[in-house]
C-alpha cells in the first residue's frame, strides 16, 4: 500500500473515531454543565498521566518493533495483556492510598475514585497497546471504526439514561464502564482476526529487555509532553473558579480535537519511518502540511473571532460562555502542537526519541515558570498564554532540527502552492 494510500486510511477512520467522540463530548457537555464535565476532565487527566507511567509507553514500542518485526507481534499482544493485569493490581493499592492523603475531599467516595481510575486506566490501555499493533499492521480502519461506533451505542445509552432521568452521577459511572468496554472490545477483535487463541509464545528476556529500553525514553518524552500541555489544568484548578475550569478545559478539549488531524497523520507516518519505509515521501509531506495547516488556522482563528462566542453558548450550553477568548489564545499553540506531532512521530521512528525529549523539557521548563509567576494575575486568558508560548518553544526546538537533518531551505515553508491541497484531495478523495 502506498504511503498517500495509508495517510488516506488514517484520516477517514481515525477522523469517525474523533467526530463521534467530539459528538459525545458535546452531549456529555449539554447534560452535565461546565463544573460537572469539568470534574470528569479533571479526573481523566490526572488518571491519563497515571496511565502514562504504568503503561511505560509500551504502545510507542509495540508499534516500533513490530513494524519491522523484531519482536513477533502475537508475542507483544501476549505481554499487552499480562502488563495491564499487573499494573491494574498495583494500581488499586495505590488509588486507595492516593484517595486517603490527597482527594479525601472529593466528591465521590472512595470506592467509586479507585473503580473510575482502574477502569479508565484498564481501558485506554487496552485500546491503546492493541491499536498500536493494528497500526503496525497497516490497519488503521477496524480499532478505529469500532471505537467510534462504540461511541455512537455509548450516545444512544446516554441518551435512555436522560429519558430515564438517570442522575448526573449514573450518568458519570457510565462514561468510565464504557471505557473499559471500548478497550475490551478492540482488544477481542485484533485476538480473534490475528487468530491468538493462546500465550504459549511469550516474549523472551532480551525481547523484553529491548522493548523497555526503548518503551522507557519514549515515556520519560511522553510524560514530559503529557506536562507541556496538560500541566496547566492543575494551576487553573486550584486558581480559579469550577466554572472557569469546565470552560478552560473544554476550549483545551476543542484545541486537542483540531490536533486530531495531525496527530492521525502522525500514527500513520511512525510505523513507516520505523520500518525504513517512504523516508522521502514522509519528509516531503511534513513540509506540505506545515503549509497546508498555516493557511488552515489562519481561517480557523478568524472564524472562532467573528463566531466563537454564540457558537460555543449554542452547541456546549449557557453555562460555556468564557471559552472564546482562552481558544483564540491557545490556537497559534496547537498549530505549533500539530506540526510538532508529525516530527515527533519522524524523529520516534528513526529511533531519534533523546531528540523529542530535549524539546519537551525545554517547553515544559517555560510553561512552570510561566504559569509560576503569573500566579499574582491568574486567570484561564493567563493560562492560555503561557501554554502557547512552551508549545512555541517545543515546536521551534525540534522543527529546526528538522530542517537541519534535511537541509531544507526556510524559504521552502512559505512557499504556498496550489499543488499542495490538490495532494491532499487527491490523498483524501481518489
Amino acid at each position: 500500500m502506498s504511503f498517500d494510500k495509508l495517510l488516506q486510511q488514517s484520516l477517514i477512520w481515525r477522523g469517525f473515531y474523533f467526530a463521534t467522540s467530539l459528538l459525545l463530548n458535546i452531549i456529555l457537555s449539554r447534560y452535565l454543565a461546565a463544573s460537572g464535565i469539568g470534574f470528569i476532565f479533571y479526573l481523566s487527566n490526572f488518571f491519563s498521566l497515571i496511565l502514562l507511567v504504568a503503561s511505560i509507553s509500551f504502545e510507542s514500542g509495540f508499534t516500533y518493533f513490530a513494524s519491522g518485526n523484531i519482536i513477533n507481534p502475537n508475542k507483544l499482544a501476549g505481554f499487552g495483556i499480562f502488563w495491564i493485569v499487573l499494573i491494574s493490581i498495583i494500581l488499586v493499592f495505590f488509588f486507595h492510598i492516593w484517595f486517603l492523603y490527597f482527594e479525601n475531599n472529593s466528591p465521590i467516595t472512595q470506592l467509586k475514585y479507585c473503580w473510575y481510575a482502574i477502569f479508565f486506566i484498564a481501558g485506554v490501555l487496552l485500546n491503546n497497546f492493541y491499536t498500536a499493533l493494528f497500526q503496525a499492521q497497516q490497519n488503521f480502519f477496524l480499532p478505529n471504526f469500532l471505537t467510534g461506533v462504540m461511541n455512537i451505542v455509548f450516545i444512544v445509552i446516554l441518551f435512555v439514561e436522560k429519558m430515564y432521568n438517570y442522575s448526573l452521577s449514573q450518568i458519570t459511572d457510565s462514561f468510565f464502564i464504557f471505557i473499559l468496554i471500548n478497550g475490551i472490545v478492540v482488544t477481542l477483535i485484533y485476538f480473534i482476526k490475528n487468530k491468538i487463541y493462546s500465550f504459549s509464545n511469550f516474549i523472551n528476556y532480551d525481547e523484553l529487555k529491548t522493548l523497555f529500553r526503548y518503551s522507557s525514553v519514549a515515556l520519560f518524552t511522553n510524560v514530559i509532553f503529557f506536562l507541556v500541555y496538560r500541566i496547566d489544568y492543575w494551576f487553573v484548578k486550584y486558581n480559579c473558579s469550577a466554572n472557569d475550569l469546565g470552560n478552560y478545559i473544554q476550549a483545551s478539549k476543542i484545541g486537542q480535537l483540531i490536533f486530531v488531524i495531525p496527530q492521525v497523520i502522525a500514527a500513520a507516518m511512525f510505523p513507516q519511518t520505523a520500518s525504513g519505509n517512504f523516508q522521502a515521501d514522509v519528509s516531503d509531506s511534513i513540509l506540505k502540511l506545515f503549509r497546508i495547516f498555516v493557511q488552515s488556522f489562519i481561517v480557523l482563528i478568524i472564524c472562532v473571532f467573528v463566531a466563537g462566542h454564540w457558537i460555543f453558548i449554542f452547541v456546549f450550553g449557557q453555562s460555556f460562555d468564557k471559552m472564546q477568548l482562552p481558544l483564540l489564545i491557545l490556537l497559534p499553540g496547537i498549530l505549533c502542537l500539530s506540526v510538532l506531532s508529525l516530527l515527533s512521530a519522524y524523529f520516534a521512528g528513526k529511533g531519534n526519541l533523546k531528540l523529542n525529549l530535549k524539546g519537551a523539557i525545554y517547553g515544559l521548563i517555560v510553561v512552570i515558570l510561566g504559569n509560576i509567576l503569573l500566579l499574582k494575575f491568574y486567570s484561564i486568558e493567563i493560562a492560555a498564554i503561557v501554554s502557547t508560548v512552551g508549545y512555541s518553544v517545543n515546536f521551534g526546538y525540534s522543527f529546526y532540527q528538522f530542517l537541519k537533518t534535511n537541509k531544507l531551505a526556510f524559504v521552502k515553508l512559505w512557499q504556498w502552492k496550489k499543488s499542495d491541497w490538490l495532494w491532499l484531495k487527491q490523498m483524501l478523495f481518489n
